[in-house]
């Protein structure tokens, strides 16, 4: 089995990737736990996934030789950390795949970084190893604990589960589990009225689940894995806390756990995974291989992830040239779109953190599997973006983040002007109403000044520092509808409104999008557009592509980070805009000088905007699909086209913004200036 890849070539390129030499010696080490109680999730099925990889990779048709060797963690950090050091130290290990507890991970993972090797996270689940324990040379293959606790979690908490006690295992992992869980929990509304903490391989829950039942909890949190879980499902049937009326919510259930307590024990439980052997043709066909391989038993998502981390490593040697450096073989991980076999469409971000779908999952009822390990009913297949936690979240405590952004600003700074840095200064975007010479204008001018448009705007900017003051201003144009930026303002005229006010709708369109909506919507956007041209003038940052098209990423991407409460709204409105010249534009025979224009023809803006939006939040803009017509070929891409942008604006424009006055923004809706009387113009 192959997986397709598609290589960014520019960035490939920057990072030296180069063809392959010949006879490369490469040697992966799969640390797991081999005998306790992840042994079924990863362990000798890890190791078996592994070898599949390196055979279905073929190292003799790319001149490399690969040796794969194994060792148990005993899931204790101090035995994981000295085999990792003998491993590199002596044995020449490359890589280090797996490692199934968090706590052992974190211990692997500051090795690894120390000897510059490669570390292909797959067992582990602490969300910390992308966030404050980050590192450039980890790859965190296969799930975490924020994407568990906001897809089981969310899932309970929206079905009316209110009120938690957890039972966590007593390290990393859980902890970390239980964290991400009450905030879910939390933001929901809900509560947690207790917890209980049990050491890793406990026999006797019987302790902890009375205790729970005692709490009144809706719901009871497992907060831990494998054999753990085993034993906290099974000893909570013989209490009948659960037939008592509290549900259990298994954080993290494997293939092999429901296996082990069968189906009569666990039908019903709900949860969250990145990958499960019957989803689809190219998984089954994986499942059947392996289970021949292991004994009858079919991979756990840890064990596929496996698979596929070691796969792409393996790739991205062969196009670096040499295992040696191993900061650099993430690097072109990075750099590179893959198209898996296993988890589909997936791409590693700046953190680490592999980018792919999750499913939320019910295990089945007796009567509704056909054979062994037809355990699962899939609920609802969560995209990419929604799975794992923001970017936009990570508040600074990844260097790896924070690095890039920092690294090209001052790579920024010194292409402009080396003083820049001393200049900036936040709140430097100000505003004029200019008073109209066409008294058909007036009306227009009252009305903007009456919403206080511009101040509202101004406001709204006012995280961006600059070197000097930008001014906000609108105006009359001696007839001519227009929008633009000129010695540092942003100039839109009284004409362009007034064609706003023809080209909104007068009635709900289907979707609900009202009239004052889409005008909010289409205002925020000609100002934040033409504010993206002040920016890089004043900033003089550097951009690929059209300039054009970059100031409508600025504007969309502002409005989906800083206006989170009223963007659906916001972009719809831009997109009925854009929609409507769209439709006037494939009334008339286009001209050959309109593909000469700066601009892209309004529906190429128009579908570029709804990417941009779609690829940000899948469910929130459904409508992007449904009613605005985005192909769903193109839809498919969004996530990545977001992701790539996303990850421009974070290294160019994210440090001339000031983190503190944006959370600010973020809780004032400066854009929601849509008038409340009835009877004016604007309506």
């Amino acid at each position: 089995m192959k997986s397709s890849v598609l290589l960014i070539a520019p960035l490939a390129l920057l990072l030296g990737v180069g063809g392959t030499q010949a006879k490369t010696t490469v040697k992966i080490g799969v640390l797991s736990d081999m005998s306790g109680v992840y042994a079924d999730i990863g362990g000798p099925g890890s190791v078996e996934a592994a070898k599949m990889a390196v055979a279905d990779f073929d190292p003799a048709e790319h001149g490399m030789r690969v040796d794969i060797i194994s060792a148990d963690h005993q899931n204790r950090p101090d035995v994981g950390s000295g085999i990792a050091r003998q491993w590199y130290d002596v044995d020449h290990v490359d890589a280090i795949a797996d490692v199934p507890n968090s706590g052992v991970a974190l211990a692997v993972s500051r090795v690894t970084r120390e000897n510059n090797k490669v570390f292909l996270i797959s067992g582990a689940g602490d969300s910390d190893l992308t966030d404050k324990s980050c590192s450039p040379n980890s790859v965190h293959w296969t799930y975490d604990t924020w994407a568990l606790a906001h897809g089981t979690g969310s899932a309970i908490v929206n079905n009316g589960g209110k009120t938690w006690f957890f039972i966590t295992a007593d390290y990393a992992f859980g902890e970390s589990l239980e964290r991400d869980t009450t905030a879910v929990v939390k933001a929901a509304g809900g509560q947690v009225v207790g917890t209980a903490r049990a050491p890793l391989n406990t026999t006797d829950f019987s302790t902890y689940l009375n205790e729970a039942r005692a709490s009144g909890a809706q719901v009871i949190g497992l907060a831990n894995a494998g054999g753990d879980t085993i034993n906290s499902i099974r000893q909570a049937a013989e209490l009948g806390i659960v037939t008592g009326g509290q549900p259990l919510a298994g954080l993290l259930v494997f293939l092999s756990d429901v296996h082990a307590l069968g189906l009569q024990a666990a039908q019903g439980l709900m949860l969250t995974t990145a990958f499960y052997w019957d989803l689809n043709d190219q998984t089954r066909a994986f499942g059947e291989r392996f289970a021949a391989r292991n004994g009858g038993k079919y991979p756990t998502m840890v064990q596929a992830g496996v698979y596929s981390s070691v796969l792409h490593y393996l790739q991205a040697v062969e196009n670096v040239g040499s295992p040696e450096d191993g900061a650099k073989i993430v690097e072109a991980m990075k750099a590179t779109r893959y198209d898996d076999p296993l988890f589909g469409p997936t791409q590693v971000r700046v953190d680490g953190r592999a980018m792919h779908a999750m499913y939320l999952l019910e295990v089945k009822k007796p009567s509704e599997s056909k054979g062994p390990y037809d355990s699962f009913k899939v609920l609802t297949k969560i995209p990419a973006n929604e799975a794992f936690r923001p970017l936009s979240e990570e508040k600074g405590r990844c260097s790896l983040v924070l690095n890039v952004a920092q690294s090209n600003a001052a790579a920024a700074s010194s292409w402009s002007n080396p003083s820049l840095q001393d200049k900036l200064k936040t709140g430097q975007v100000g505003y004029e109403y200019a008073e109209p010479t066409d008294p058909a204008q007036g009306e227009i001018h009252d009305r903007l000044k009456a919403m206080h448009v511009l101040e509202r705007l101004s406001e709204f900017l006012r995280p961006l520092r600059l070197p000097r003051p930008l001014t906000l201003k609108v105006q009359g144009c001696n007839g001519r509808i227009n929008s633009y930026y000129w010695r540092d303002a942003v100039i839109v005229c009284y004409e362009y409104f007034d064609f706003l006010l023809k080209t909104a709708p007068r009635e709900p369109t289907p979707e609900g999008l009202t009239r004052r909506e889409a005008l909010a919507g289409m205002t925020a956007d000609v100002f934040l557009h033409e504010t993206g041209h002040a920016v890089f003038d004043m900033l003089e940052t550097p951009f690929l592509g059209r300039e054009e098209d970059a100031a409508d990423e600025f504007s969309a991407y502002m409005i989906l980070q800083l206006a989170k409460d009223s963007a659906r709204r916001l972009i719809l409105g831009v997109a009925y805009l854009g929609s409507a010249q769209a439709q006037q534009e494939m009334n008339t025979a286009p001209q050959l000088s309109q593909f000469a224009d700066v601009h892209e023809l309004p529906a190429q803006r128009y579908y570029n905007l709804l990417c941009m939006a779609y690829g940000d939040d899948p469910k929130l803009f459904a409508d992007a699909v449904q009613y605005w017509h985005l192909p769903e070929t193109r839809a498919k891409n969004c996530h990545y086209e977001y992701l790539r942008f996303q990850y421009a604006f974070l290294a160019l424009i994210n440090p001339y913004l000031d983190q503190a006055i944006c959370d600010e923004v973020k809780a004032k809706g400066w854009l929601a200036f849509a008038p409340e009387e009835e009877g004016s113009a604007w309506r």
